[in-house]
């Protein structure tokens, strides 16, 4: 018998469990899995944390992909989900052997149904930062599917999202273009500029995220919040409105 999971873990930020000791709790879900909650400094499933470049740039040398389970940190929270899973003894030999295939199998299956652990893992992990504080809940370390009950445990992991970055040169023209730049704002009234700072603000944001269902949600506030909210508009915000829808359909 062993137990398939997958698991979220936590730096708990600024929290000590010296007073009240580590805190553990478990239910059975309605889908038999066991959704088990730990807040201390040793989670049952180990410490490990990931970490790699945001950007990958041309030329560069990348730390893509690194593993760390010396992490250190007074409080960790750890939320699972686990699910008992019947080997035959000659599977279970070899996954206790390192048989690749014995292990990509169990690991196939723990990461079935990942889209609903992660909602799971997100509902848990939203009722404690609202009860409890918010702090549980920064600083995700890793989240992964793993297998328990062989003679080693074995993981799989979901690596940090980077993006693969263009090789840039700046031509002749670059530095006229750059004056040019500068010298039309010279007349441009102070009030606009904040203003434009309040849109690009977002966009900038919106350029910085690194996932990419915020990043298209966090693009299209700029786009709001350049265009007028009347139902009736001037000619040139018509005009603009269809430059930016032709824009999102591209």
């Amino acid at each position: 018998m062993i137990q398939l999971g997958w698991r979220r873990l936590y730096d708990a930020l600024g929290v000590t469990t010296e007073i009240s000791g580590p805190l553990s709790a478990k239910v059975v879900l309605e889908n038999n899995k066991t959704l088990a909650i730990y807040l201390g400094p040793n989670p049952p499933i180990g410490i490990m944390s990931i970490e790699g470049s945001q950007y990958l740039v041309p030329g560069r040398n990348v730390n893509l992909f690194k593993t760390d389970d010396k992490y250190e940190s007074t409080c960790f929270l750890e939320i699972s989900l686990t699910w008992a899973r019947e080997l035959e003894p000659a599977q279970l030999d070899l996954l206790n052997a390192g048989d690749t295939a014995v292990r990509d199998e169990v690991l196939k299956e723990a990461s079935a149904d990942s889209n609903v652990f992660e909602k799971l893992l997100d509902t848990m992990s939203g009722i404690l930062g609202l009860r409890f504080h918010r702090q549980l809940v920064l600083k995700p370390l890793v989240e992964h599917a793993f297998v328990v009950g062989g003679a080693h445990p074995v993981s799989t992991f979901l690596g940090p999202i980077a993006e693969v970055l263009e090789g840039l040169s700046l031509n002749a023209n670059s530095g006229p273009n750059l004056s040019n730049l500068l010298q039309a704002l010279e007349k441009t009234p102070l009030a606009t500029l904040e203003k434009a700072g309040s849109v690009f603000h977002w966009l900038l944001k919106a350029w910085r995220e690194r996932d990419p269902i915020s990043k298209f949600l966090y693009l299209f506030i700029p786009l709001e919040a350049v265009l007028q909210s009347a139902s009736e508009a001037d000619a040139h915000t018509v005009a603009c409105f269809e430059s930016l829808t032709s824009l999102v359909k591209e």
